[in-house]
């Protein structure tokens, strides 16, 4: 049906050009000889059909003998069955062939702006049921299909994707319409004037849409353990009102006996009543830093001996969303804290949030060329640099690890349990990133449908799901990455892992530390260079907007990202200078205010222009491969030394009001949650736009009402994911450290 549609529609142009005799009589000398040697029965089958049995070829009309050449495929093979339900399709009187051919995608407007996503009617498509008739056709449901091309409309642009959606019966192959497609570019090459237009259009895939899916054994063991878990919170969260219940029962006997006049005995006695039990909540308690610092994977703990209760009771109430709720929401901080982390952390994510609302819309946005012409601005280049936001968490991590482990390591003489430092890191992660890995694998797919929408979405990473468990997922090539901003948790984990190189030898020989740490940066700085002139890399997302072939960019941008982008030893930068920044603040000793104003002047504009030179410096910069691999080299080490000393003065008060800003009370609970809010938002983000059932139309209206919209929904959700998989497990970690302590 596509391949005739698209002949008879370019013959049509074609005859315009000529002279005026009728387009119908024109075609009437495609004749059933010509359409079955070139595989185009349904073609043949048309003409025999009202109404083009009377429009095109008359009651009396004979066969004649087509002018255009025969192609050399002749045959085409396929199932008796399936050319039979293909070429009902044709039978027009009948209003579910008319919905089947409503459905199908059609030229648009806009093209030359980049409206070139003509998706068709999804539901309209699926609803098609075809009954049999008397004349043997029906049968069937429809069956919806995504074509996609690449197409030249200009000069300036080059293999633009092109998406076209169609309706057929399911009983049609994909590889039946894939052929049907690659015979009609084959004829159109056969007519001299339409030659030329046909090296403009490629097929590059075809893909059928399920119209039911069932869930897998994977998917129902998932939504298995999600219930218990989400069970264990009811019963702990009961458990907890329970308890209140009890509490407030013997408060109100305690005054009771109060007003009675009761003597003093009696008022110790409940009294002590009341405290033994409001300590009983406090069991899985205690533990803030583990929530506020998710990349850390030292902390001290200290227990109290107290009245509990038994170990079942006590580990329900670590799942109790109601105590769990309180630390989170909680923004009392204690004297040291490292506030200003909370802001950074906070902005750093909702940057992140801001990044993958725009890049993760460009493939179903319907006018592209706007989009280009829109972002090749100034502002924008917070938009294109956004990946920076990740190096800001790679700061944070090697800062705050480096800055408790010091202050342990000088607390307890160096003897630190490495078994532990492990384990901790292992428990404190991983539970609640393989909860979001397991849901993006296995059940994700589920969740919707739609034109856009993957109906086999990560199902070669089935049995591939160990490496995101092992960490080494940021090795997997980004076309076979099921969950692409995962690569970021492996990196800093693996750089977690071999932190003790780094900071043992910075506390007891700090002359030794320092080389290690100035060699690593070295290596690091060089290896990413060499990389980069060798194959000839562009920074992410730099050069887009003047891209002319954009098969050429999008291969140039992924082999950036799977040679350079997520490989340790060229993202290792900013978290080596993140551990500089926690020794120095170390040594500093909680030392205030002791810069004077041509010190702080000379380091602020050191920082800004380290860090504003690398996200603005590249506005309409032409980069040769040198300079590409110098700023690819340096870039990221040259934004986290600007953020590094944000951070250096707001911890030793010469902050002013930018350490105001970051240390608002506010902030903190938001920050707590970052770390869930960063593996559950491209899920939404996803979801919502593989969800679409037409092209989007970029404005800057709808972009920014998209964000507010992630950006609420995220946290709203990583609070929920938090109550129910990261704070239990952190609790039960902590109630099981507490029974060791006895």
């Amino acid at each position: 049906m596509l391949k005739y549609f698209l002949l008879v529609t370019l013959f049509c142009l074609y005859e315009a050009e000529g002279d005026d005799t009728n387009v119908f009589e024109k075609l009437s000398e495609l004749n059933e000889k010509w359409l079955q040697a070139h595989s185009m029965p349904e073609a043949a089958t048309l003409l025999k059909l009202p109404p083009y049995v009377d429009q095109i070829r008359g009651p009396d009309s004979s066969v004649s003998v087509s002018k255009i050449p025969l192609l050399k495929n002749e045959t085409y093979p396929t199932p008796e069955g399936s050319i039979k339900s293909c070429k009902d399709v044709f039978y027009l009187k009948s209003d579910w062939a008319r919905e089947m051919l409503d459905s199908n995608g059609k030229l648009s407007s806009g093209i030359l702006r980049g409206g070139l996503i003509w998706p068709g009617h999804f539901e309209e498509c699926n609803s098609v049921y075809a009954p049999d008739d008397n004349n043997g056709h029906g049968g069937f449901h429809g069956k919806y299909c995504i074509t996609s091309w690449t197409l030249e409309i200009s000069k300036k642009y080059s293999k633009l994707p092109l998406t076209i959606g169609i309706c057929i019966p399911d009983t049609c192959s994909e590889n039946r319409l894939k052929n049907d497609v690659e015979n009609a570019l084959d004829i159109i090459e056969q007519i001299p004037i339409l030659k030329d237009y046909s090296l403009n259009l490629t097929l590059k895939e075809i893909t059928c849409k399920l119209r039911e899916k069932e869930l897998d054994v994977g998917s129902t063991i998932y939504i298995v353990f999600v219930c218990c878990f989400v069970l264990l919170v009811v019963l702990g969260s009961a458990m907890t009102v329970k308890n209140y219940k009890r509490k407030q029962h013997v408060t109100n006997m305690a005054e009771e006996r109060n007003a009675q006049g009761a003597d003093r005995n009696s008022d110790l006695t409940e009294t002590s009543a009341i405290n033994s039990t409001r300590k009983s909540y406090d069991s899985c308690q205690d533990m803030s830093s583990l929530i506020e610092n998710p990349e850390l994977g030292l902390s001290s703990v200290s227990f109290q001996k107290k009245k509990e209760y038994p170990i079942m009771k006590r580990i329900l109430l670590c799942f109790s969303a109601i105590e769990n709720g309180q630390k989170i929401l909680n923004t009392n901080t204690s004297e040291g804290q490292l506030r200003s982390v909370h802001g950074i952390r906070f902005l750093s994510l909702t940057w992140v949030i801001l990044g993958h609302t725009y890049i993760s819309s460009m493939n179903m946005i319907g006018n592209r060329i706007d989009v280009l012409k829109e972002i090749d601005s100034v502002p924008f280049q917070v938009l294109l640099q956004a990946p920076f936001a990740v190096d800001s968490f790679f700061l944070l991590g090697g800062f705050l690890l480096a800055y408790l482990f010091l202050k342990e390591a000088d607390k307890k003489s160096g003897k630190i349990s490495w078994l532990y430092f492990y384990i901790h890191r292992l428990w404190r992660i991983t539970p609640a990133y393989m909860v979001v890995v397991f849901f993006y694998i296995f059940v994700f797919k589920y969740v919707g449908s739609g034109p856009f929408w993957d109906d086999n979405h990560c199902d070669d990473a089935h049995t591939s799901w160990w490496k995101y468990l092992l960490y080494i997922n940021n090795f997997i090539p980004i076309h076979k990455m099921c969950i692409g901003w995962s690569w970021y948790l492996a990196n800093d984990m693996q750089f977690y892992l071999i932190s003790p190189l780094f900071l043992y030898p910075l506390w007891r020989w700090p002359r030794v530390g320092f080389s290690i740490l100035a060699l690593t940066l070295i290596s690091t700085w060089t290896a990413t260079g060499v990389l980069s002139y060798k194959y000839d890399l562009i920074p992410m997302f730099v050069g887009a907007t003047h891209a002319k072939d954009f098969n050429a960019y999008a291969e140039k941008m992924w082999n950036s990202f799977d040679l350079i982008y997520d490989k340790p030893y060229c993202r290792i930068a900013p978290y080596i200078i993140g551990i500089i920044l926690g020794f120095i603040l170390n040594r500093i000793n909680k030392r205030k205010n002791f810069m004077n104003w041509w010190q702080q002047t000379l380091g602020w504009t050191v920082a800004a222009f380290c860090s504003l030179s690398v996200v603005f410096g590249l506005y309409h910069v032409q980069m040769d491969r040198l300079t590409a691999a110098f700023y690819n080299a340096l870039c990221r080490s040259s934004f986290s030394i600007g953020l590094a000393w944000i951070i250096f003065v707001c911890e030793t008060g010469h902050g002013s009001f930018i350490a105001k800003i970051l240390s608002w009370r506010a902030l903190i609970p938001l920050s707590r949650i970052t770390f869930c809010a960063y593996l559950v938002h491209p899920i939404l983000i996803h979801g919502y736009y593989y969800a679409y059932r037409s092209a989007i139309h970029f404005t800057e209206l709808f972009m920014v009402t998209n964000f507010m919209g992630f950006f609420i929904m995220s946290y709203g959700i990583a609070f929920f994911f938090s109550l129910t998989f990261e704070s239990p497990l952190t609790n039960l970690e902590k109630l099981v450290l507490k029974n060791k302590s006895r």
